[in-house]
């Protein structure tokens, strides 16, 4: 459990900048006037997936919102 917590307490600042970074996009979606930032918000979470080194990492369009979809 100590590797765990050294390890969050190590990179702390880069997942702060990683949410903020995701928080920034005003995503809301009810409101039709963000329907471009969801498409924002989904190709973050494809490129963040990414960087993870998720493999595959997919975006559906739908009617509504777009759908990522990932797995190893």
């Amino acid at each position: 459990m100590s590797q765990i917590k050294n390890y969050i307490r190590e990179h702390e600042a880069r997942f702060l900048e990683d949410l903020f970074e995701l928080i920034r996009i005003p995503s809301v979606s009810a409101k039709s006037e963000h329907k471009p930032d969801m498409q924002r918000c989904a190709e973050y979470w494809r490129d963040h997936l990414k960087k993870l080194g998720v493999q595959t990492v997919e975006i559906y369009q739908t009617a509504g919102n777009p759908i990522v979809f990932g797995h190893y």
